[in-house]
């Protein structure tokens, strides 16, 4: 694909205050309009046929073209009083994301769903997951009513996922009616269908009068006959017939019956009519007009005249009425309108062979347009078609890349995948396109490569033609940044972070995409920052991303929700972190988002908070959902903290078998960050000190950095002997946390200040020090320090305790003087799935497999399949087994 495509010389930048800086401004209900049902007749035979048996759930209209069959179910939708929501299918819908968003805005746009049904909050992912399909399809089954779903054009995508998806609708139970058009019979299962064909669609005498009525046009009864003997009852040839009739009656004399006759009996190809009477009759501005408008299904006289900029305003109506009425309103209002299949498809293919520069043209002004007012898909598709390769990379740059983690992530995908990267010579364009395909499909380096390559050419242009386009440069940044994240390397993604920010800083104008960059580089710019250790700048970057856009539902916000919970928990702020965190599960359970990458630092923070508060099985179900939360992304260093805290878990119960198994998982290489460098030395300190083990865990004493480390720096003192210096250290990290808020590493060092200090046979003052621990740990309840094995403070906590009633004081009583854990079970080798873990959760009830498959709306061989792995996984052989099993893993309440 070359990049001189007509009008790609064009400046393509809009004048500030054009754009909105946000993706998508159309409505779901303007993406959803069915045809108007304005200048057409009731056909109440049609009618009676639509409304079907009460009990067949499909109904197929299948028939030709021009058999009228989106007129007739129009006109009959527009009558009936229950939800019809209309679905015309486009090529890009063969993705099962795309479709199932568009049945979704459908059914919306409808008034099926309403405000404070589920189906209201649920989103689309970018892939589909099992989560989503559940929420999905018991959605579906409790409508409030009855509803119809017109599927129009379904031949023009007859593709296997669309056929399923149709058929999944059909055998669910769900009260929800199917009406689907196609030209030629659909594979989806006919039994019980209510059948409607051409013969069924034909015009009778009466609709003939009728539609001549609606048009101007006098037909006598034997005129009706004659137009029927001709024509079939076929209702494209049913208008031409009225046409020719009008004609006829409008050169003064009443037309004789012969005259009409020969005129019906013009055997002309339909083609050849509608080229000749509605295309070559027009003046050429108008004509220009209707072939160039024909490159999109539905136009606004506004992106008509964009389409064709010669065209006189005022002749627009007069060019639509030459059309002899194959264009009509799109409902409700009628300002968008669309081309009978027919003309479009002669049209469309006349401009191709007649002008091909002029088909070029008009698709790179319909990508141009339609990139300005919300509609990147089909401006990526245009401008594909335009073979337009700036143009290409304009679209993605300003709005189309966003889009590859939404619904639309596979339409933007393929048609990537579409570009002739090979035959193309090396372009910035190319580059970016290709980075945004790797980044897509988690080939990481591959990304980093692209961007590489694309900064060289960009560098090199900039001596010739100035810098490339900001949205270029901005993309490039955020891909590099979140290619880095899921490399695990932290500090090149808080460098393009900065690096987009910067850039949309200097912004002279909002493109479509600037709010989610803008969200997107704050999100990435917190994670980085939370990683490294710096909680408070990634709370401040995190809140910037969700401040940006609070209502956003995608899987920024939830990343950025995500985020601000665990930074909430590093910061000790325990209650807010867990509020913060329950919202964003919540958010992904209502959209079906739970089994993606996004939502894991919101366990992380859940395990944090309960790991604290000594629930030990909490922490561990939520470490086990955060690890089985591996759909469209990767971020290592949060699986790491994951694994650091499912290791502190097992040590709070003696388990050190699983804890050693947990900080042997596998992790980026590099440097490690500084918040799972403190987890990982944590943990692996506390199993040094269980094991008795050689004490050489943390650094050594010069190289203390951080309160923890002056902590560890005493434990491995006092396990030598040596109490001077693990007086020293423990008293630089009790004063270091405190002045940093490091709630947990205080709490710990003032309890082995009190061991120190019973020891020195001064045990007021130990009593002192536990107190001190407490005033620390009473506000966020922490629990953690006190009751672990082997936790120090324990004889001045015996004696400092009782008397106290507040809710911490109540939490130890309920662990201090606990029987002793059970034998520990063996750990897991592989983490359980999101799917495995639902079953798991479902076996206590001692449910069937077919009512379990029921639940999760999936088939019962998928249950058999999951409870197989989920049997190897836990190394059992029975639904009893695996009950115990996951209560002795924490994975079970």
């Amino acid at each position: 694909m070359g990049s001189q495509g007509r009008g790609s010389g064009r400046d393509l930048r809009e004048p500030p205050g054009r754009a909105t800086g946000r993706l998508d401004v159309r409505t779901p209900e303007q993406r959803t309009l069915r045809p108007s049902a304005a200048r057409t007749v009731r056909r109440p035979a049609v009618d009676k046929l639509l409304d079907g048996d009460g009990d067949a759930r499909l109904t197929v209209v299948a028939a030709g073209a021009g058999w009228g069959k989106t007129t007739a179910v129009a006109t009959w939708a527009a009558a009936r009083p229950g939800p019809v929501a209309w679905l015309s299918l486009e090529p890009r819908d063969t993705v099962p994301q795309a479709l199932a968003s568009r049945v979704l805005d459908a059914l919306r746009a409808s008034g099926a769903v309403p405000a404070d049904h589920p189906l209201a909050r649920l989103r689309v992912p970018p892939t589909s997951t099992p989560a989503f399909v559940a929420r999905w399809m018991r959605g579906l089954a409790t409508l409030p009513e009855e509803s119809t779903l017109v599927v129009d054009d379904l031949d023009v995508v007859r593709h296997h996922t669309v056929v399923q998806t149709v058929r999944d609708l059909l055998a669910a139970d769900v009260p929800l009616r199917l009406l689907i058009l196609s030209r030629s019979d659909p594979p989806v299962g006919r039994r019980g269908a209510t059948l409607l064909a051409a013969e069924d669609l034909a015009f009778t005498a009466a609709d003939v009068r009728a539609l001549g009525e609606v048009e101007g046009v006098e037909v006598t009864p034997e005129q009706a006959r004659l137009v029927l003997e001709h024509t079939q009852g076929w209702p494209t040839g049913v208008r031409i017939s009225l046409g020719r009739l009008a004609r006829l009656q409008g050169v003064g004399d009443p037309p004789t019956e012969d005259d009409v006759a020969d005129a019906l009996t013009d055997d002309r190809a339909v083609a050849d009519y509608l080229v000749d009477e509605v295309v070559d009759r027009q003046p050429g501005a108008v004509r220009s007009y209707l072939l160039r408008s024909s490159v999109v299904p539905t136009f606004s006289p506004e992106l008509a005249r964009a389409l064709s900029p010669g065209a006189p305003p005022g002749r627009l109506h007069e060019a639509l009425a030459a059309a002899h009425d194959f264009v009509g309103p799109v409902a409700p209002a009628g300002a968008s309108l669309r081309y009978h299949p027919l003309l479009r498809e002669i049209l469309h293919t006349t401009l191709r062979v007649r002008d091909p520069e002029g088909h070029q043209d008009a698709h790179a002004c319909a990508a141009r347009w339609l990139l300005r007012h919300g509609d990147p898909v089909a401006a990526l598709d245009h401008a594909t078609e335009a073979e337009d390769g700036e143009l290409v990379g304009r679209v993605v740059a300003e709005a189309a890349a966003p889009l590859l983690v939404t619904a639309n992530r596979e339409a933007v995908r393929q048609a990537l995948l579409r570009l002739p990267y090979d035959e193309a010579p090396p372009a910035a364009w190319s580059e970016l396109c290709a980075a945004a395909l790797a980044h897509v499909d988690r080939a990481y380096p591959a990304c980093r490569a692209h961007v590489a390559r694309l900064r060289t050419l960009a560098a090199h242009d900039a001596a010739h033609a100035g810098r490339p386009p900001v949205a270029a440069r901005v993309l490039a940044d955020l891909l590099d940044a979140a290619a880095a994240r899921g490399i695990g390397d932290v500090a090149a993604q808080g460098s393009g972070a900065v690096a987009a920010l910067q850039s949309l800083a200097q912004v002279p104008w909002p493109f479509p995409a600037y709010l989610a960059y803008l969200r997107a580089a704050h999100d990435l710019r917190g994670g980085s920052l939370l990683w490294q250790g710096d909680a408070l700048g990634a709370h401040r970057e995190l809140a910037a991303s969700v401040a940006e856009d609070p209502d956003a539902l995608d899987l920024t916000s939830l990343s950025a929700h995500a985020g601000l919970a665990l930074a909430l928990a590093v910061l000790g702020r325990l209650d807010a972190a867990e509020r913060a965190a329950r919202d964003a599960v919540d958010v992904a359970v209502a959209s079906g988002w739970t089994g993606y990458a996004h939502v894991r630092p919101a366990y992380a923070a859940l395990a944090w908070v309960a790991l604290l508060r000594a629930r030990w099985g909490d922490a561990d179900r939520a470490v086990a959902y955060g690890l089985a939360a591996t759909d469209a992304g990767d971020d290592p260093w949060c699986v790491a903290a994951l694994h650091a805290m499912q290791a502190l878990a097992a040590l709070a119960r003696g388990r050190v078998r699983a804890a050693a198994h947990a900080l042997a998982a596998e992790r980026p290489p590099g440097p490690v960050p500084a918040m799972v460098a403190a987890l990982r030395g944590r943990a692996a300190a506390e199993l040094a000190q269980l094991t008795g083990t050689d004490g050489a865990v943390g650094p050594a004493d010069a190289r203390i950095a951080s309160p923890l480390e002056a902590l560890v720096a005493a434990r491995r003192a006092r396990t030598r002997g040596d109490a001077a210096a693990a007086l020293k250290h423990a008293r630089v990290a009790a004063g270091w946390a405190a002045d940093v808020g490091e709630l947990l590493t205080q709490i710990e060092a003032c309890l082995l200040l009190a061991d120190l200090a019973e020891e020195r046979g001064t045990p007021h003052h130990a009593d002192d020090l536990v107190r001190r621990a407490l005033a620390v740990a009473g506000p966020e309840r922490v629990v953690r320090p006190f009751v672990t094995p082997g936790a120090p403070g324990r004889a001045a906590l015996a004696r400092v305790l009782p008397g106290r009633d507040d809710p911490l004081a109540s939490a130890l009583v309920e662990h201090v003087g606990a029987p002793e854990p059970a034998p520990e079970p063996e750990p897991l080798p592989v983490p359980l799935t999101d799917r495995e873990l639902s079953v798991l959760a479902a076996l206590p009830s001692m449910a069937s497999n077919t009512e379990i498959a029921e639940e999760l709306f999936v088939s019962v061989n998928t249950v058999k399949a999951h409870l197989k792995s989920l049997y190897r996984k836990l190394d059992v052989q029975t639904r009893r087994g695996a009950v115990a099993r996951g209560r002795s893993l924490g994975l079970l309440s």
